[in-house]
């Protein structure tokens, strides 16, 4: 979920950023309530990932609140034709910048609730004695870098308003090109250090695992097997 709502917002924001909105003018602001969806999704993935036996409830389904009320204020933007939507980006263009000012104090906040909660889930879960567990100290060493990541990008997004947004031409850009080098990341991690999809395990579990998936349409039998 996190590579999917990073690859879209990455690829709209391209397009947003590099003019050629213009020309895919109904793509122009999807991204918004995607950004709402980012510090829950990296908050769950931490969860999920920890915390073991982690069941997801219907009453979390209230973290996609933001997002919704986003995607609610915006859906007359979307329903607009092409025409209006491209006038509309002109005169943002013409006016030096694409930031609405609220919803990037919005984000922000929100984005940096999900990070300290992350930082708890962290050190509540994390376990102990992880040099005698390859799969493990993989694990917390590639949170301790995506949660790096996080406070990296939320820093600057939070000096950015504290400047009045002076920092940065417009945060979009910036937030653009982190969740780039997050999207990098995140897919390296995962090709060279596919245990990391197991979560907070150990080594033998994991192999118990990757046997079960491997044969779970094999006809052979448990000896062969």
């Amino acid at each position: 979920m996190f590579l999917l709502i990073g690859s879209a917002i990455v690829i709209i924001g391209t397009i947003t950023f590099s003019g050629n909105a213009i020309y895919f003018p109904h793509l122009f602001r999807l991204d918004s309530p995607l950004h709402y969806l980012f510090g829950p999704v990296c908050f769950f993935y931490t969860l999920a990932s920890f915390k073991t036996n982690f069941k997801f409830r219907y009453i979390q389904l209230l973290n996609l609140l933001p997002f919704i009320i986003n995607l609610i204020e915006f859906i007359p933007f979307y329903f607009s034709s092409a025409s209006a939507k491209i006038e509309h980006y002109n005169t943002l263009i013409e006016t030096g910048t694409l930031i609405m000012p609220l919803h990037s104090v919005l984000k922000a906040l929100i984005a940096l609730s999900y990070l300290i909660l992350q930082f708890y889930v962290f050190y509540k879960y994390k376990p102990k004695n992880i040099l005698e567990n390859k799969s493990q100290l993989s694990l917390v060493s590639w949170f301790t870098i995506f949660l790096s990541g996080q406070t990296v990008l939320l820093v600057g997004l939070l000096v950015n308003i504290a400047t009045g947004f002076k920092l940065f031409s417009d945060p979009y850009r910036y937030t653009i090109i982190i969740e780039t080098l997050y999207l990098y990341s995140v897919t390296i991690a995962l090709l060279f250090f596919p245990s990391l999809l197991y979560g907070n395990v150990d080594d033998k579990t994991i192999q118990r695992i990757i046997q079960k998936e491997k044969y779970s349409h094999s006809k052979l039998s448990v000896e062969e097997k």
